[in-house]
């Protein structure tokens, strides 16, 4: 008998380890080398008030529920909501669209965006249209998918801004396996430094949730200040409690393998630029709770709208 105890409290601690590994272990770095300069970002975006964007608006055009364990590493069994959604800044000089979401068949080849809003997927298609720049946070299916299959891409192609490795990511949601021509043709914004990508808006290189991973820092009309972080967390709670994603979705269940070590160093900085500068809006992609939360503060709109607002 005592054998057989020694045995199951060794298969015990073991079980408890790779657990522990696994799924519980979110623990940041003390430090992080991920330093973007404010100061220059800030110089950056630093154009005529005219130009600037004058609102943000928002479409959720799915979403999905997950156990809360999948969003932050812990053993959280409750349910959480993963909505999926593309922002639009309204500006005199013309729209911005920051990601473009996905269509149905996009959805449905990669098991993503369970409950689908047909008529927030026709608001989005309107402004690609109509949009001066599209640019995206990264290359999953959610926030890229509906641009290499977009019926007009040869129209709306010269307003999109695209890394290389953002560009070579399209080619997965054609059935040829191949980056549509009007995109192939694009001349990549670089992969290292920062790029104004529209005015008041900046690009902020950010590999590791994927390789082609940037965030957009804005500079409002009225002086508010924006980051966009895509999916750098997929829930704010990750900042408030300083944990990351688990090992398990990191490296198992995610459909590209994320980067641990950069995304944590990220995060490391995300936390304590938060603190830091807690007038900053930072808005991720994922978070129902938080981009209502924003909704209803009035700081981002829910829908986009046929006109500017105050028009």
């Amino acid at each position: 008998m005592k054998i057989i105890g020694r045995i199951a409290l060794t298969l015990g601690l073991i079980v408890s380890a790779l657990l522990y590994f696994f799924v519980v272990d979110g623990n940041l770095p003390r430090t992080s080398d991920f330093n973007p300069s404010l100061t220059e970002l800030r110089a950056l975006a630093n154009a005529p008030a005219e130009q600037r964007p004058v609102a943000i608006e928002m479409e959720v055009f799915a979403s999905d529920q997950v156990p809360a364990l999948g969003l932050q590493a812990g053993l959280d069994f409750a349910d959480a909501t993963l909505v999926r959604s593309v922002f639009r800044l309204r500006s005199n000089w013309g729209d911005t669209l920051i990601d473009v979401g996905m269509d149905r068949y996009v959805a449905e080849a990669f098991e993503t965006g369970e409950r689908f809003d047909n008529e927030s997927l026709a608001r989005i298609a309107s402004a690609i249209r109509t949009a001066r720049r599209i640019v995206v946070t990264h290359e999953h299916p959610d926030h890229l998918g509906y641009l290499p299959r977009f019926p007009s891409l040869d129209a709306i192609a010269p307003n999109v801004r695209l890394t290389r490795e953002q560009i070579e990511g399209t080619s997965q949601y054609m059935e040829s396996g191949r980056v549509p021509e009007a995109l192939a043709q694009l001349a990549p914004v670089p992969s290292h430094g920062y790029t104004v990508v529209a005015p008041g808006v900046v690009l902020v290189p950010s590999p590791g949730h994927t390789p082609g991973s940037v965030m957009y820092f804005v500079l409002m009309a009225d002086g508010r200040e924006v980051l966009f972080i895509g999916d750098l967390v997929w829930s704010m709670s990750n900042v408030r409690d300083g944990a990351g994603r688990s090992r398990l979705v990191q490296g198992v269940l995610m459909q590209t393998k994320e980067d641990r070590e950069l995304v944590y160093d990220q995060l490391r900085w995300l936390v304590t630029f938060v603190r830091q500068y807690p007038d900053i809006i930072v808005i991720p992609s994922h978070d129902g709770a938080h981009l209502r939360e924003l909704v209803t503060s009035g700081r981002i709109l829910d829908r986009f709208r046929t006109s500017l607002p105050d028009e």
